[in-house]
């Protein structure tokens, strides 16, 4: 009886144990089933990315160099979404010529665009001293993300090489066998071609043949645009020979090569005499006859007057020599010998000697007029009858007024038709090389230079 109770008691223990259990597992209604966030993480495994899009150079044709006076701007690509920090300006990025940090006189950082994920920037340069190749520095950091991922450290080369140091050019003569000269320039850089010349296949020379003697500054470009000057000094060349000489009281009629000035005298003594005759020598085998001219002579008997040099006793007569549309050339019989050469003759001496009198009015130069030296050559034209290789220029002077700017190829140079000049001076030039020529010629304009 009591192994009965025991067994029983037993039992009601392990039933009250084990029916809650099955009243959860088995016999439940409901089942809940719940979820909870702990955490909401981005995971970032890119650093921020900075890439090199575009450089642009205002240096056209010549963009693989620069100087102070160019612009260089370039264009940067950002890619990073999460930023946390920025250092994308002037203060954190570095510019380098070669390995050495400098510091642009203008340095222009704009935001372009920043769409999703990237940032467009440029980055625009000037003034920009030294030599060297142009480098963009980005340290470490430049872009920092949210999860401290930092930008890389970067040098961009551009490529671009910063020189500032102008050219240093040498000119060189030599004569050749046909009587022309050939000169050239060396340069100790690349430079840039100038027209008219021959540029070597190294870009370090120029090269060009001239017919006659000649003196001007041409400029030489380096391919970062950096100038200096040279002097074109044909000293032996005599393909064309062109030699002239003005008559005035106190000129001694001697012959001067061309460029020249004839009168320098007059200038430096501030002399009032004036030019009476003008006789140019011009010689050139293929072409005697090229150049022409005319003038126009201002006297003391006035219109309709003709007269007679009293140097070479040709005529000539008050108002343009030969006339007003015509040309005198080497052809004509109006001529003298000067210097043993024979020379076109255009006007005549005479005009301010006391008692001259013209041919066809008696009417003598009173004394005191004819100490006042007011007659003479006052109006000049010159011209080629060819121009597909060569132009003319000339320049005359006017006593209180300085050098007139230069005329070419028939223009008519005068100051007044009543105001003689006191000196001149003319060349035949290539045509490439006309206004280099008149440039130099014309820095006189209203000065007493010689």
């Amino acid at each position: 009886m009591k192994i009965k109770k025991f067994i029983l008691a037993i039992f009601m223990v392990f039933l009250f144990i084990l029916i809650p259990f099955f009243s959860n597992c088995v016999f439940s209604k409901y089942v809940i089933d719940s979820q909870n966030i702990v955490a909401k993480i981005n995971i970032d495994r890119c650093p921020p990315q900075i890439k090199l899009l575009n450089i642009e150079n205002s240096n056209k044709n010549y963009e693989g160099y620069a100087n102070k006076n160019h612009i260089i701007k370039l264009k940067f690509k950002v890619i990073e979404k999460n930023i946390l920090i920025n250092n994308f300006n002037s203060k954190y990025i570095k510019f380098m010529l070669d390995d050495n940090i400098i510091y642009p006189n203008s340095i222009k950082i704009d935001l372009l665009s920043h769409i999703n994920d990237e940032m467009i920037y440029s980055i625009t340069l000037s003034g920009i001293n030294g030599n060297g190749t142009l480098k963009i520095y980005f340290p470490e950091g430049v872009i920092e993300d949210k999860s401290n991922q930092k930008s890389k450290s970067e040098i961009f080369n551009t490529n671009i090489k910063i020189d500032n140091i102008s050219p240093i050019s040498i000119f060189k003569e030599n004569l050749l066998d046909t009587g022309k000269s050939l000169a050239t320039i060396s340069s100790n850089e690349y430079i840039r071609p100038i027209e008219g010349w021959n540029l070597s296949n190294n870009n370090l020379e120029l090269s060009k043949e001239f017919s006659n003697i000649i003196y001007y500054p041409i400029t030489i470009t380096d391919f970062a645009q950096n100038t200096s000057k040279v002097y074109v000094d044909i000293k032996n060349a005599t393909f064309i020979k062109l030699n002239y000489t003005t008559f005035d009281y106190d000129n001694k009629l001697k012959l001067v090569p061309s460029g020249s000035i004839s009168g320098e005298n007059t200038i430096l003594s501030n002399s009032i005499c004036k030019s009476e005759a003008l006789f140019i020598n011009y010689e050139n085998s293929l072409n005697p006859y090229l150049l022409q001219g005319r003038v126009f002579v201002y006297t003391y008997w006035g219109e309709g007057a003709n007269a007679y040099c009293k140097y070479s006793e040709e005529p000539y007569n008050h108002g343009y020599n030969p006339s007003k549309y015509g040309w005198r050339d080497n052809s004509t019989d109006v001529s003298a010998y000067v210097s043993k050469k024979v020379c076109m003759q255009f006007g005549g001496s005479g005009l301010n000697y006391k008692n001259t009198s013209c041919t066809n009015k008696y009417n003598p130069i009173p004394e005191d007029i004819a100490s006042k030296y007011l007659y003479g050559i006052s109006a000049v034209s010159f011209s080629l009858k060819n121009y597909s290789e060569y132009s003319v220029v000339y320049q005359t002077y006017v006593k209180d007024v300085g050098w007139l700017a230069c005329a070419s190829d028939g223009k008519e140079l005068v100051y007044a038709y009543d105001k003689p000049i006191s000196a001149f001076r003319m060349n035949i030039v290539p045509k490439s090389d006309k206004q280099y020529l008149i440039d130099f010629w014309n820095k006189d304009i209203g000065t007493n230079n010689v």
